[in-house]
């Protein structure tokens, strides 16, 4: 079972270059990805991530100075502009939760992901503060394995906001689809889903380190578990028309979301690959 060190006052440039460090590595053991099963290819590259080097560049990507000020304002920013008070308090509940020990994936790095997706389509979602809020507190409540933790995420927003954030339970209805169980409705729920799901539309080596990282927060369960709900989850995911329900995401990262999910479920043709 993986189990990640996490070491905080990580630099930018640690982290980036564990990036290359860890895309080096799978450009030199598997030139051709399609060598080996997925599953081979994630157990070696876990034991290589987690050994030392790379993990202790990302480790919880729970870091000090500018890039974490520059979170901490916007944050305290956007929270200040739809009404919510302390601010600053607010921020520091969240990146403490966000910084927890067990968490290597759900983290403050991949709320700083789904943000910069977000600035990417900002001015075509109807209400971006909105969207932008669930995306900062989707998570924020984390228990590995746990059914509720949308359920608990909306009600820390609800604590936090203290009846002064606007339309807050507009956010918490976002939040609550980010557990990806059905279609929503409002475009605004849909780009939260998008964005939450990106990842998997990313680069090839990009995805499986990503996937190293949640499995490295199921250390309660053996590879066999995993494997069985892991293929639960990203099956269902398969099974939908559109992965993606919005045109952008759906034009820029369907088709190698779904070219990645064959590949990890092990479903690839000798043609398709």
């Amino acid at each position: 079972m993986c189990r990640s060190p996490v070491r905080t006052g990580i630099s930018c440039a640690n982290r980036d270059n564990g990036r290359r460090e860890a895309d080096a590595w799978l450009t030199q053991h598997y030139a051709d990805i399609g060598e080996r099963s997925s599953i081979d290819i994630l157990r070696s590259f876990s034991k290589y991530l987690f050994a030392g080097g790379v993990a202790q560049s990302w480790g919880g990507e729970v870091r000090k100075g500018a890039e974490m000020t520059n979170m901490q304002e916007r944050f305290v920013e956007l929270w200040s502009r739809n009404g919510g008070a302390r601010g600053e308090a607010v921020y520091a509940d969240l990146a403490q939760r966000y910084g927890e020990l067990l968490r290597h994936y759900h983290t403050l790095g991949h709320v700083h992901r789904c943000l910069r997706y977000f600035d990417l389509v900002r001015s075509t979602i109807p209400h971006p503060d909105l969207v932008e809020l669930a995306l900062w507190c989707h998570d924020v409540i984390y228990v590995p394995g746990a059914g509720d933790n949308e359920p608990r995420s909306a009600d820390w927003l609800r604590r936090s906001a203290d009846d002064r954030v606007a339309m807050c339970e507009r956010i918490c209805e976002m939040i609550l689809a980010t557990r990806h169980t059905g279609v929503p409705e409002e475009l605004d729920d849909r780009f939260a889903c998008d964005i939450d799901l990106a990842v998997l539309g990313a680069a090839r080596s990009r995805f499986l380190a990503e996937g190293v990282r949640v499995r490295s927060e199921r250390a309660d369960l053996d590879d066999r578990a995993y494997e069985m709900q892991e293929r639960r989850f990203l099956g269902s995911l398969l099974a939908r028309p559109r992965i993606y329900f919005t045109d952008y995401f759906h034009t820029r990262c369907e088709v190698r979301a779904r070219a990645n999910l064959t590949w990890r479920l092990g479903l690839e043709t000798p043609e398709s690959q």
